[in-house]
């Protein structure tokens, strides 16, 4: 392959397949923009429901993928935060499945640890903003537990159930409501994770092999303050209403192009239940924005201490080919515990 081409996963047209390609490897940046080696991409279910839903894609071809980690290759004029050679990882919309990337000089670029690997980097960005905004950001996307990242544990005393537990988003939830103090931490999963997620945080577990979502909220006998929905299902938010004490908050995943059912906001309503639907994104408003600065700020603190530990990650075979089968695994909903991570480059540093 020419050194001016490179490898990446091509949508060609609107719900085309996904496929790979040499195409045109980036050249030198613009000013404000950072030219990035990929060398780890995370897989989430956004990037099948793009490419089925035609949705955030605005012109194809197009290169989808949302979670990056990598080794800054040269920076544009004006860029001073980073140097040839930093290790960094962001998450954006699209544009991760390939070996080169160019990137906007994002205030919300996070430093990648020296232990840390690019693999375990590359699962961090959307699934941890996912669970950090919908936790502690302010509304509408999160419920304001903690919006200035406080470490004294502000939601001392309350319950919180999580469900899709196992999900990326899940795990990060979990570790979320331990660093707010959250007493009850209930995770529901399949039971092979249970062990995994207590050590992650949880409280309780409930196998959801052996109570269904619809059953959930007739399996306790006191309601919770915190209900996080990783799943996004209409099942699941109904669940979710009816296990949230009144005055409680309720925060979901749930797409931004899905409305929400009406009959559902009106039973929250009924009940002054508070939902957030979280966008994972700290530029969505000046709420999530704030929120960002503080978590590029502290990060490195929070993962030294372990109050974030990364996704366990499962490394697809065949470099950035094993995205066309982790993507469909995504689909059919056979990703369970782990974080689906492509190398690019076909090795990890």
């Amino acid at each position: 392959m020419s050194s001016h081409k490179q490898l990446a996963i091509v949508i060609p047209f609107a719900k085309g397949g996904l496929q790979l390609k040499e195409t045109d490897k980036p050249g030198k940046p613009a000013p404000g923009k950072i030219l990035l080696k990929i060398i780890a991409a995370g897989l989430n279910p956004l990037d099948f429901k793009m490419h089925d839903l035609d949705t955030l894609i605005p012109s194809y071809p197009a290169v989808i993928g949302s979670d990056y980690a990598g080794v800054v290759e040269d920076v544009g004029e004006g860029v001073t935060d980073w140097k040839k050679g930093d290790r960094i990882m962001m998450g954006s919309v699209g544009g991760a499945f390939q070996q080169y990337a160019i990137i906007e000089n994002d205030p919300f670029i996070v430093r990648i640890p020296d232990d840390m690997s690019m693999a375990a980097a590359a699962s961090i960005p959307i699934a941890f903003t996912t669970a950090a905004i919908g936790l502690f950001a302010e509304g509408p996307h999160g419920l304001g537990l903690n919006t200035s990242l406080s470490w004294d544990k502000p939601a001392a005393g309350k319950s919180a159930i999580i469900i899709s537990a196992s999900s990326s988003v899940g795990q990060y939830a979990i570790q979320l409501l331990k660093f707010l103090g959250v007493t009850t931490i209930v995770a529901y999963a399949s039971q092979r994770h249970a062990d995994y997620l207590k050590e992650l945080g949880a409280t309780d577990f409930v196998d959801r092999n052996t109570v269904s979502i619809a059953a959930l909220p007739n399996h306790f006998f006191t309601k919770f303050d915190i209900v996080f929905d990783a799943f996004a299902s209409y099942e699941a938010m109904a669940a979710g209403c009816d296990l949230l004490r009144n005055g409680g908050g309720f925060t979901t995943v749930i797409p931004s192009w899905d409305p929400f059912p009406p009959e559902l906001a009106e039973r929250f309503a009924k009940g002054s239940k508070r939902v957030a639907k979280i966008i994972a994104s700290y530029g969505v408003d000046s709420n999530t924005q704030a929120l960002g600065h503080l978590v590029v700020k502290n990060f490195a603190e929070l993962f030294s201490k372990g109050i974030v530990k990364p996704n366990r990650v499962e490394v697809l075979p065949g470099g950035l080919e094993g995205v066309i089968e982790g993507t469909e695994r995504h689909r059919q909903g056979k990703v369970s515990g782990v974080k689906l991570v492509a190398l690019p480059h076909g090795v990890s540093e």
